[in-house]
């Protein structure tokens, strides 16, 4: 009954079918679960399937996926943030590769995963440290595909000969962002962004910038970001509405630990990004209608608290226990 409710719970949130069944994933000694590797799940799974990637202290491996599926870890940094997870296992060391069919999929929830996408609407949200890696070598696909929500992205265009249409990427923390070729759309909105590597055919807006403008590219448009620029000179494709600050250690509740916990890049209370957006809402990650969540945490219910006396009374047949389960949606 309760893997019925969760499931129950989360499609109906994310408009997906509400027969669709849940996979568990385990590859944990001891722990019965369907499948201990994601290709056999993928496998198994039908289109429309949710696929549960558990926490685990062992990495998981790589699957294929080749049909609509939703893939869902626990979160990151549970130990670190309230009313997470009971258990403070983070699901790693897993490669997805959303093939043709896969078209619609989801993954959210995991830690580190390595992410291929040669497929439409794919939605890359709630991970921490993805590697994402959009498009394959000659081919045109890549359409309304949707990154948000996570910590510490890595995201590069395969080859020059792929072109995105409908690209958002939205409410991240980014590592590095590398977007070479000229025909992409994309909207790249309410982000951090130590440095950019290279973009061409953005519309940047709201996001706070760590570094100066040399190298960005072209066919870009800038409006209402902060970036770190001594000389104060405009970027290719800059229009008004965007400022400078040199110390971002003045931003953010701790710039320079920014790697250390998702936590550190809360504003500070006095930072420069609060009310600079260009509707008066705060800059970054956590000023976008859909806002960075702490910890990834996927959008149903987690139990994170679960206590109980440790003798019973003789001759009890029961035992009071208090759970306590919270929604992150």
């Amino acid at each position: 009954m309760k893997k019925i409710m969760i499931c129950t719970l989360f499609l109906a949130a994310t408009g997906q079918v509400v027969h669709a069944k849940i996979w568990r994933v385990n590859n944990t000694s001891g722990v019965s679960s369907d499948f201990t590797t994601p290709q056999a799940a993928e496998t198994a799974a039908s289109a429309g399937d949710t696929i549960q990637i558990e926490g685990s202290g062992s990495g998981y491996g790589s699957a294929t996926c080749t049909k609509k599926l939703i893939w869902i870890g626990p979160g990151y940094f549970l130990q670190r943030n309230p009313e997470t997870q009971y258990n403070p296992d983070s699901a790693s060391g897993v490669s997805l590769t959303f093939a043709s069919g896969s078209d619609g999929s989801m993954v959210m929830g995991l830690n580190g995963p390595s992410i291929t996408i040669e497929a439409n609407n794919i939605t890359v949200m709630r991970n921490q440290n993805p590697s994402i890696t959009l498009g394959a070598l000659n081919s045109n696909v890549d359409t309304g595909t949707v990154i948000e929500q996570n910590y510490g992205c890595y995201i590069y265009n395969y080859s020059n000969y792929s072109t995105f249409k409908g690209l958002q990427i939205s409410a991240n923390y980014i590592n590095t962002i590398y977007l070479q070729n000229i025909a992409t759309v994309a909207t790249v909105f309410s982000n951090v962004i130590p440095a950019i590597s290279y973009i061409n055919g953005c519309l940047m807006e709201d996001n706070i910038i760590g570094s100066d403008t040399a190298g960005f590219g072209a066919n870009n448009v800038f409006m209402y970001n902060i970036l770190n620029n001594g000389t104060n000179t405009s970027p290719s494709g800059a229009t008004d509405y965007n400022f400078y600050v040199s110390d971002f250690t003045t931003v953010f509740v701790q710039y320079n630990n920014r790697n250390v916990w998702d936590g550190n890049l809360v504003l500070s209370p006095a930072s420069p990004a609060k009310g600079a957006g260009h509707s008066g809402n705060d800059l970054g990650m956590f000023g976008t209608g859909t806002p960075y969540i702490l910890s990834g945490m996927p959008p149903v219910p987690s139990v994170y608290g679960l206590t109980g006396p440790n003798i019973v009374a003789g001759g009890s047949s029961s035992m009071p226990m208090t759970i306590s389960i919270k929604s992150h949606n």
